[in-house]
């Protein structure tokens, strides 16, 4: 039986979530983590059972798509209240707009065209700061109408030390060519990504007939990567798996790493595995998704 979530249906604040289907999606090609932490966040969404939930949407089919979703993850008696894209002044009914990812600028600007800036507050999450469309979207946070009730959630400390170095070189910028004075900006909580312990509790029953499909004997430890596999972008499972050697935590001679994910992960990581020392005294098994 899962535990009953720490947040109650009666103490659910009115919140609104712009439904963008592929950042809260598993099923798809390409999957990325943030999409990962957007299928968990709606999870524990819907698993609180909020009374009410609105959903910020393009078309009614799109808000149908997000009743479902939330109806198959616990949340089968929560009213969904459509509020269509074009009309962002129904949101001050919800309090709160929350996007999966950084550009909440963006609707800041059609928060003041439509009911003000205290109609309601935004909040986005991002994940990553390294790409140039991310940087920009940080830096115009600085000239949008954005205020310290909104806010930004940031998944890590790198994240967060990023986040403030852009934006005080871009309030240095404005400070510098324009004269500004007054810079409001939104909050940027560190807010880590949760782990649903329940969804990996699996019986000793279950365990076992695994390990017997994929061929692994009782003591062996195994060694299992979902992810991006690469030096420069995602996870390295090599170096993983190295620092597991070095610590006494794997035997060379039988660690099996089971790498998921597109075919070209599964070979980047297995010549990783390789390089760790593993190929030829120990064997790297490939699965797919």
């Amino acid at each position: 039986m899962r535990p009953k979530p720490a947040l109650q249906a009666a103490d659910f604040p009115e919140l609104a979530l712009l439904w963008v289907p592929e950042a809260y999606s598993l099923d798809q090609q390409g999957l990325m983590g943030r999409q990962s932490a957007g299928a968990g966040f709606i999870r524990a969404i819907a698993a609180a059972a909020p009374p009410r939930l609105y959903c910020y949407a393009q078309t009614r089919a799109e808000a149908e798509a997000f009743k479902r979703t939330i109806e198959s993850n616990g949340g089968p008696d929560t009213v969904i209240n459509w509020v269509p894209l074009v009309r962002p002044k129904g949101l001050h009914h919800a309090g709160l707009l929350y996007r999966p990812d950084a550009n909440i600028a963006s609707d800041a600007w059609r928060r003041a065209a439509h009911g003000g800036d205290r109609a309601y507050s935004i909040c986005g999450v991002t994940h990553t700061t390294a790409t140039h469309t991310i940087m920009e979207s940080l830096a115009a946070l600085l000239t949008a109408p954005l205020h310290s009730w909104d806010a930004l959630v940031c998944t890590s400390h790198a994240v967060r030390d990023s986040v403030r170095s852009i934006l005080e070189a871009a309030a240095e910028h404005l400070k510098s060519h324009l004269g500004a004075t007054r810079l409001p900006m939104p909050q940027i909580p560190l807010i880590p990504l949760g782990v649903d312990c329940n969804a990996y509790a699996f019986s000793p029953s279950a365990r076992k007939d695994a390990r017997k499909a994929l061929g692994i004997d009782k003591d062996e430890t195994l060694v299992v990567f979902l992810g991006r596999a690469g030096s420069s972008r995602g996870a390295a499972p090599g170096r993983l798996v190295r620092q597991r050697i070095r610590r006494g935590g794997i035997s060379r001679r039988g660690a099996p790493v089971l790498p998921f994910g597109p075919v070209p992960v599964r070979r980047r990581t297995r010549r990783q595995g390789a390089r760790a020392g593993l190929g030829g005294r120990g064997r790297i098994d490939l699965a797919g998704r």
